[in-house]
């Protein structure tokens, strides 16, 4: 009988420490790099450029971009993705591009370049 009250608070101590885990992960982000997989795509992408030019981006000769881990690769339209332009392949900035449809197309940034991933 004493065995089977032991396992019932084994139990409940398992459960509070779920508890305890869940609240303190509630609310955390993933990281860019987890959010935005490797590898970088250094080919041009017809979307991401459109969304550049509908917002007047400049100083984008070189390209490279990481789709979100929500995207269905680097051709999905309706992704998220990760966007670092440079005019001389040294400086770098950084955007959030959402190509969508015409009308859902944004745009965040310029941004610094993220600590935890350099460009290639």
């Amino acid at each position: 009988m004493s065995e089977f009250f032991h396992k019932a608070a084994a139990r409940k101590l398992g459960a509070l420490a779920l508890v305890a885990l869940s609240f303190s992960l509630y609310g955390c982000e993933p990281s860019t790099r987890d959010r935005f997989p490797d590898p970088w795509v250094e080919t041009r992408s017809a979307p991401i450029d459109r969304v550049l030019t509908d917002h007047n981006v400049r100083g984008c000769e070189t390209m490279v971009y990481r789709p979100s881990e929500m995207s269905n690769g680097p051709l999905d339209p309706r992704g998220e993705f990760l966007v670092y332009c440079s005019p001389d392949g040294t400086t770098w900035t950084a955007y959030i591009a959402v190509p969508g449809l015409a009308r859902e197309r944004n745009l965040t940034g310029p941004l610094a370049v993220y600590a935890d991933l350099p460009p290639p």
